[in-house]
């Protein structure tokens, strides 16, 4: 039997590692339909690819004898979140307040996937008519800023919206500001 079985993925530096247990007598797979030989895999201690945002299936087809045993194959799915990294100061004067926020990502981010609420819950599902978006663009590895006027006595809260929760993350790298009195 030349079955692919358990496959793993792995962080692996800014990588992915990809690790299975490789059939005896199979010399030859495909990897998403790219030729990997045993050597290579013994050479590296698994298939090494760079990090792709996002949903990734590894498929691994045995072949043996030049013709793929795609019965004896195995598949693996691999998520890679884009981690979005904010800093909201706070300030403004008389009946207002500017929130500044900051925001960093380490892959690009579309416009409206960070939201925000106005002294809103964390999770606004009953609350739709206080959601705002981001419409900006977040290129990889740069910051932009965005400034946010509410009321003084209003607070912002920054969320990934709902259908992206799987492929972004957010952390919040400090909060920190003067409220206007």
């Amino acid at each position: 039997m030349q079955a692919i079985k358990n496959p793993k993925c792995h962080n692996f530096q800014e990588n992915i590692k990809l690790t299975f247990d490789w059939p005896q007598g199979i010399l030859e797979v495909y990897i998403n339909e790219k030729l990997y030989t045993l050597h290579e895999y013994k050479k590296h201690g698994g298939y090494i690819t760079p990090k792709i945002p996002g949903h990734t299936t590894y498929n691994i087809v045995p072949i043996l004898n030049g013709e793929t045993l795609t019965d004896d194959g195995a598949s693996i799915t691999f998520t890679e979140k884009t981690i979005i990294t904010y800093e909201i100061k706070t300030g403004g004067f008389g009946k207002y307040a500017n929130h500044k926020i900051t925001l960093h990502a380490n892959y690009s981010v579309p416009p409206k996937i960070l939201c925000y609420t106005k002294s809103g819950s964390l999770y606004v599902d009953n609350f739709h008519e206080t959601r705002y978006y981001l419409y900006e663009e977040i290129a990889q590895d740069e910051k932009i800023t965005r400034v946010v006027c509410t009321a003084k006595h209003q607070t912002i809260n920054l969320f990934i919206n709902e259908e992206m929760r799987d492929l972004y993350g957010i952390v919040q790298a400090e909060e920190r500001g003067n409220r206007a009195g």
